[in-house]
């Protein structure tokens, strides 16, 4: 007696099975393609039309270039980053470029990315982008080939991040930068602006120990020519500046080796860029124009900066 197990299954069952989960399975891949492209979470087609909620800070700042063709671009550090650049009154309309951490290797390489028809261009020179504290290795921008876009259409973790994206859209949460670039600094104010003493005490060891052992770098050093070429080559307006040190922060690079690094520093590029703002050690140097519990000037200081000190230095 033949059991069912004995019974020969139709071929177009088999076939039928098949079909379907091909159908199934192509209708899941052309979902998480079509969801990824038109998300576009990390912005790789430039695209990311819903907001920067998975984006990293640089790769909001790139997208936003791409997005700003005729604004004046702002391009440096966190100190950069941290300008409110909607707070300037000027006839330009202004995109923030600056990137916290960024090291003047990657300064220069947001700028390969400024559009042509940008009017013009102000870098902020920050002493710590100079330094021996993170390897040299250039902002990496992405690569766009066969190989690499087929992985992010078909990447599951891109989909997981796009979805993230929509829900973040949906649920109206607050953006990490503005649409000019300008970071959000709440979180800032209520975390770094609280007086308090003792926090204070171990924020100034903390910049000792960072200071102690810290040296400028040749290699970023010899970029500052690079820097200057790149925007002699743009043929529009540009402007340099060394943005205001906190005077504390000013008192514990005299008390140590790296004094000497930084005066030949602060020599260095007034001879490479003899037009550059000087306000290392001007009046916008002074504590109350600073975080409590931070070496950054507030926003609206930064804005100031721009508007009345580089703003009217802008050279060809």
């Amino acid at each position: 007696m033949k059991t069912p197990a004995d019974t020969p299954v139709p071929s177009f069952a088999w076939r039928r099975y098949v079909v379907t989960l091909a159908c199934l399975s192509g209708v899941l891949i052309a979902l998480v393609v079509v969801v990824n492209y038109f998300v576009d979470p990390d912005a790789y087609f430039g695209r990311n039309t819903l907001g920067d909620f998975n984006l990293s800070e640089g790769q909001f700042k790139v997208l936003g270039l791409s997005r700003h063709p005729d604004s004046v671009i702002l391009l440096g550090n966190s100190k950069a980053a941290m300008t409110a650049t909607g707070m300037i009154h000027s006839n330009y309309s202004f995109f923030n470029a600056g990137v916290g951490g960024f090291k003047i290797e990657d300064v220069i390489t947001m700028l390969s990315r400024v559009p042509p028809s940008a009017p013009a261009v102000i870098v902020e020179l920050d002493f710590m982008e100079f330094g021996n504290d993170y390897e040299f290795n250039a902002y990496a921008l992405p690569t766009f080939n066969w190989h690499n876009t087929l992985t992010y259409l078909l990447s599951g973790e891109i989909f997981g991040q796009s979805m993230q994206t929509v829900a973040s859209a949906t649920f109206h949460l607050a953006p990490k930068q503005l649409p000019d670039g300008t970071f959000v600094a709440d979180s800032w104010y209520q975390h770094y602006d609280v007086v308090d003493a003792a926090r204070h005490a171990d924020v100034l060891k903390l910049r000792e120990t960072m200071f102690r052992p810290y040296r400028l770098t040749q290699q970023r050093i010899d970029l500052l020519t690079a820097l200057r070429d790149a925007l002699l080559a743009r043929g529009k307006l540009f402007a340099a500046y060394l943005p205001p040190i906190q005077p504390e922060e000013m008192a514990i690079l005299r008390k140590f080796k790296v004094w000497a690094d930084f005066e030949a520093w602060r020599a260095q590029v007034r001879e490479i860029f003899p037009g550059v703002v000087d306000l290392t050690d001007s009046p916008y140097a002074d504590l109350k124009n600073f975080y409590h519990q931070d070496f950054h000037f507030y926003p609206n200081i930064g804005a100031e900066i721009i508007e009345r000190e580089v703003l009217p230095h802008l050279q060809k």
